[in-house]
């Protein structure tokens, strides 16, 4: 059994979410709640809990005040927010779970299916940071990125991402270096996150940072070479946006 604790300072909130619980999420047993940033810390030190569904707008702070008074953080968190646009993509960039109030039932039994499936993934301090960063930096061009394989997650800076590759329900990460990561989400998610970044899907398999093109081969079966020396292959229907991305932002790259 998991244990949790739901902190949010609206009472019919923080009731309605430990119903929801009860009743839909079995491997969840909510040892306590509270209603504040002060009584959430009390709560979390005497309770110790393996997940915490933790509200971001408080009468006392937030949750990300709760998260840096607490210092060491040895739980898993969900975050409950009425956030919407951009800071929704923040949470996607951190790898940090959250629930959009009101609350899906669903979308509340697949939070908690990822909490039993890796008991030991923690939302780490790191994690947190890059999402505080991301929320209060979100025009800036460059930024970091939290990547979670089935063992870990690491923080890796966008602007050192080469290429995404699809494989099955995982994305391939090349970055800079050789390095390779394997991460269990759909290059359909990074797809939606990092077209701002530069990234141009070439492929239903592809993804490529478009600073990263050395050139752009128009065959019949058209390819693109990038810095790694790589030949990543361009579909037949992403021939031209390919070729009039390139014209506008790297016209050296076409050959």
């Amino acid at each position: 059994m998991i244990k949790a604790v739901v902190i949010d300072d609206v009472k019919n909130a923080r009731e309605l979410l430990c119903r929801y619980l009860t009743n839909y999420c079995p491997e969840i047993q909510v040892v306590a709640e509270a209603g504040s940033v002060a009584s959430g810390i009390e709560t979390i030190n005497r309770y110790s809990p393996d997940v915490v569904f933790l509200d971001i707008l408080m009468a006392d702070g937030t949750g990300f005040n709760l998260l840096e008074k607490l210092g060491k953080i040895s739980f898993q968190t969900i975050f409950v927010t009425a956030y919407s646009d951009f800071a929704i993509k923040a949470f996607k960039f951190s790898a940090v779970d959250y629930l959009l109030k009101p609350i899906n039932i669903d979308e509340l039994k697949e939070a908690v299916k990822k909490v039993v499936a890796s008991p030991a993934l923690h939302s780490s301090k790191e994690m947190i940071d890059v999402l505080l960063d991301n929320i209060s930096n979100h025009k800036n061009t460059s930024g970091n990125i939290v990547l979670s394989s089935q063992e870990n997650s690491q923080i890796v800076q966008i602007d050192s991402i080469v290429r995404c590759e699809a494989r099955d329900n995982y994305t391939l990460f090349h970055i800079l270096g050789g390095e390779v990561i394997l991460v269990t989400k759909t290059l359909k998610e990074y797809d939606e996150l990092l077209t701002e970044y530069g990234f141009l899907r070439v492929h239903k398999s592809h993804l490529v940072n478009s600073n990263y093109i050395l050139k752009y081969v128009k065959n019949d079966k058209a390819y693109i070479v990038t810095v790694d020396n790589s030949q990543v292959p361009v579909s037949l229907r992403k021939k031209k946006e390919v070729q009039d991305m390139l014209q506008k932002i790297k016209p050296s790259a076409r050959k």
